[in-house]
């Protein structure tokens, strides 16, 4: 999967392509707002091509990412094809009532028995990881892959993912495998790409559970399966001038997308986060040139510093349109409001923009990026109460600087005129 980047005094910008909105064909020059005189410059012809390349992320993995939401699909094309008549291009099954045995009949079921017809399937596979003494190889990807699609089914996953951690003990097998599997060589992938393909898949599965299953957060913290994780940032494979590989990127972005998921659900996660160091180890990759880990690092550390490490979460302009591009996705989902592209909910978004406002500098970045419209959009249109209230304290925190004042001024003229 490619990438594309921007140049303007040596500093360099690179956007995944799953990054870039295949609506507006933005370009990366469009996100880093170091480039603005370059914004709606481009040529239908180079708008088609963009839309293009967007579509490539769509061939090469949408369905071996793993956020809930498509997790930003970096995965092995060669893994895709051999996929592609198992699942959908999207992380998300929306056919919930889907048959594991294969079978085309479909007719509406209720989520227990949606449930209960996943369930012999799903132990199959757990019962086959326990007892397995080598999960690099091909028969261990395959027989993984009940829970991967299960962990998919987003209608069911949180009822799923009670069933799976209560019953199949599925954090006590994540310190199994994860042992077994992730020592430094499996992100060399040079000689075989077998091991590393398992951990993604496997990295995979939790990376969704934990999206809606605050009993498997809470079991993965208590058994010290999320320091695991931490400790995996520490891997020199896996340092931030090695993020141009879309393997090793992707590892990061499972890892830390279980530990955002975990810390929305586990007040717990906080504390243990800041003894092991987390601090330190997610910020480094806040130097990254891709927006998608810049993004989701400063979501991360959003939760976890405190007031004498606000300077973490300084963003950067195209980061903080990213963030803000996202949630303009989401509000557009009538019914999940979900970004489709990342899996990132308007809520868990707008607790991001919330703690990130506690900087000067990133309240006026949010403010003259859109977000002071956005904020008004979701209070004027009735959304829910959560979003409602975390948009009202994300305004109420952008009017103390002087210049989103004014906006907001226009903001409610433009609402009254209506």
């Amino acid at each position: 999967m490619g990438s594309s980047a921007s140049r303007k005094n040596s500093e360099v910008i690179i956007v995944d392509e799953q990054d870039l909105d295949p609506e507006k064909g933005n370009t990366v020059e469009e996100l880093n707002t170091d480039n603005k005189d370059n914004l709606n410059k481009k040529s239908k012809k180079e708008t088609r091509n963009q839309q293009k390349k967007t579509k490539i992320e769509e061939v090469s993995g949408m369905d071996e990412n793993g956020e809930n939401e498509p997790n930003d699909a970096d995965v092995d094309v060669d893994d895709t094809k051999n996929k592609k008549k198992e699942t959908k291009q999207n992380n998300d099954s929306d056919d919930d009532d889907a048959d594991p045995s294969g079978s085309s009949k479909k007719k509406k079921k209720t989520d227990e028995e949606v449930v209960e017809k996943w369930k012999p399937k799903v132990t199959e596979s757990a019962e086959y990881l326990n007892s397995c003494e080598d999960y690099t190889t091909e028969e261990c990807f395959e027989k993984m892959g009940p829970l991967f699609e299960a962990c998919k089914l987003r209608r069911v996953r949180k009822l799923l993912g009670v069933y799976v951690t209560d019953e199949l003990k599925l954090a006590e097998l994540f310190i199994k495998v994860w042992k077994s599997l992730a020592c430094e060589n499996v992100y060399d992938e040079s000689e075989n790409k077998q091991p590393s393909k398992n951990l993604k898949r496997f990295k995979m599965i939790y990376w969704n559970f934990t999206d809606t299953s605050a009993e498997l957060c809470h079991s993965m913290h208590n058994n010290h399966a999320l320091e695991l994780l931490l400790d995996e940032l520490d891997n020199p494979l896996l340092a931030v001038e090695e993020l141009r590989s879309d393997s090793r990127r992707y590892h990061v972005k499972g890892t830390l997308g279980i530990l955002n998921n975990s810390i929305l659900k586990c007040d717990k996660c906080r504390e243990s986060y800041r003894k092991a160091n987390a601090v330190e180890r997610i910020s480094k990759y806040g130097q990254s040139t891709f927006l998608i880990i810049k993004a989701k690092v400063l979501l991360l550390l959003s939760y976890i510093v405190d007031e004498n490490e606000s300077e973490a979460l300084a963003a950067t302009d195209g980061s903080i349109a990213f963030l803000l591009n996202l949630l303009r996705e989401a509000l557009k989902s009538t019914t999940t409001h979900i970004a489709r592209s990342y899996g990132l909910g308007v809520a868990e978004l707008l607790q991001g923009l919330s703690q990130l406002t506690g900087l000067e500098n990133n309240k006026v970045k949010i403010g003259i990026q859109g977000g002071i419209y956005l904020m008004c959009k979701i209070l004027v249109l009735g959304y829910s109460e959560e979003e409602q209230i975390l948009a009202a304290k994300i305004l109420w925190n952008l009017a103390f600087v002087e210049i989103n004042k004014d906006i907001i001024k226009l903001c409610e003229e433009g609402t009254n005129g209506k």
